[in-house]
């Protein structure tokens, strides 16, 4: 009876024992305290796209001298005056007066020492086209003064840029009433115009920008001076009523 009673005892108080120290099992744990931090903004970056436009700043334009103006004008205004003397190879001469309007050109041709019945009298020039006035007929011509071939070819190969003129000498003339400076092209630097003219000079009015005269000397020894004035002014181009030659009066015989 003791003896059970002891044994009684030893199993309660391993019992207590177990109960104070706990399962086998371990005990679930509170999650730690944790503080919840902001996330962090990404920092502002300049862009740098391949294909991002970047402002210039706005060009300048170059400046314009007197000579390019006056050099415009001469084909871009709407009307304008001519005289121009002209002296062939064989040193016959030719005085035109006349004036364009537009792209048509009228002028009148007197030759001297002796007249020249194919030369003279009074012309239109209409589309690159030549015509002579026979009585109330304007004849379509082959054979166009001198004069104004000379002429026209100046206008079509004088340069648009003072670069391609020699450098101001200072030389002063007078055209027309209107002072004016006299500038040379330099052939130099344009073989195209060298190869007709020996020599090409345009007189600019500082103060107008405007090209009063034309001068020049072509390879085969024709010689002009053109005085360019009213710019402006209308001129009175008459109208053509073109009379269309047998093949015969085109060519005549020489």
């Amino acid at each position: 009876m003791h003896r059970s009673n002891a044994r009684t005892a030893l199993a309660l108080s391993l019992t207590l024992s177990l109960a104070a120290c706990g399962g086998d099992e371990p005990e679930a744990t509170a999650p730690a305290d944790v503080t919840p931090v902001a996330a962090k903004a990404p920092e502002a970056t300049t862009s740098t796209a391949p294909f991002a436009t970047v402002a210039l700043p706005p060009q300048i334009p170059p400046a314009v001298s007197a000579y390019e103006r006056g050099r415009e004008s001469l084909t871009s205004v709407t009307s304008l005056h001519l005289e121009l003397e002209y002296t062939s190879a064989a040193s016959a001469t030719q005085y035109l007066t006349g004036g364009r309007n537009g792209t048509s050109y009228t002028y009148n041709v007197r030759s001297v020492p002796q007249p020249d019945r194919v030369a003279d009298g009074s012309w239109v020039m209409h589309s690159g086209r030549h015509f002579q006035q026979v009585g109330e007929i304007w004849n379509k011509e082959i054979n166009t003064p001198g004069s104004i071939v000379v002429y026209l070819k100046a206008i079509g190969l004088l340069p648009l840029a003072e670069s391609e003129l020699e450098p101001a000498s200072g030389a002063v003339d007078n055209a027309g009433g209107a002072t004016c400076q006299q500038r040379s092209v330099d052939l130099k630097k344009l073989p195209a115009t060298a190869k007709y003219f020996r020599k090409l000079g345009a007189c600019v009015d500082e103060s107008a920008g405007l090209i009063v005269k034309l001068d020049g000397e072509t390879v085969s020894g024709e010689r002009f001076v053109a005085t360019i004035s009213d710019y402006g002014k209308p001129v009175d181009v008459p109208q053509v009523n073109e009379q269309v030659k047998a093949w015969y009066d085109q060519y005549p015989r020489k």
